[in-house]
């Protein structure tokens, strides 16, 4: 497995350029070229990323991509779709990528996938009709009435 740390070049070389960078505003890089928004944005309709509006340059971009080729970015990507181990701290695999996608951890990962989503299906009807309740519901009618729920969450 390649290194994660600071000590490679690439790391090295992109931690010099930010220092760099953050010297930098955005007034003189647009003052510097002109074509910016241009060549620093992606449109993907419905989504416009807009990298222009950072202290980024082409060089930065380079130096990313340098960067993701010495960590095997791409590699890691690929074993994380596949539902390889790539959680060292957990020792397992991560995936919250396989409930996004059909085709990520292979078949057994999603029926996995389907039986976790039938239970999360199954506990929120019986919320929503009142067959569970909290600890100090009253017995009879629906104990609280919700309208818009919140929920966060990080990593698999």
């Amino acid at each position: 497995m390649s290194q994660l740390n600071s000590t490679l070049p690439e790391w090295q070389a992109l931690a010099g350029h930010a220092a760099t960078m953050q010297r930098s505003s955005l007034r003189e890089l647009f003052a510097a070229d002109p074509e910016r928004y241009a060549t620093l944005h992606v449109d993907s309709a419905p989504w416009l990323f807009d990298m222009s509006r950072q202290r980024i340059t082409s060089e930065t971009l380079g130096l990313l991509q340098r960067l993701a080729a010495a960590l095997k970015l791409d590699e890691r990507i690929a074993a994380m779709l596949r539902g390889d181990l790539v959680n060292a701290t957990e020792g397992r695999a991560a995936l919250h990528v396989a409930l996004r996608s059909p085709f990520a951890g292979g078949g057994v990962v999603q029926t996995e996938v389907a039986a976790s989503r039938a239970r999360v299906e199954a506990f929120v009807a019986r919320v929503r009709s009142g067959q569970l309740r909290g600890a100090t519901a009253p017995t009879s009618g629906r104990c609280w009435s919700a309208r818009r729920c919140a929920t966060s969450g990080a990593g698999g």
